[in-house]
């Protein structure tokens, strides 16, 4: 299965240089919302929960 590239959207969106976990949260929510071209990366998925569950009192 291939998957579709938004150039225009990524030219316009790029990827912050070293970004910190939560600026490449941001960047992969708004990512998949508007381009198929790769899936939100497991390992960020798991630093989504440990960041959750740090918040949670």
């Amino acid at each position: 299965m291939k998957m579709t590239i938004n150039e225009v959207w990524h030219k316009s969106h790029p990827m912050p240089k070293n970004p910190s976990i939560e600026q490449r949260i941001e960047w992969y929510t708004k990512h998949v919302k508007h381009c198929q071209c790769r899936p939100f990366p497991e390992k960020l998925k798991e630093e989504m929960k440990k960041l959750s569950r740090a918040k949670t009192p």
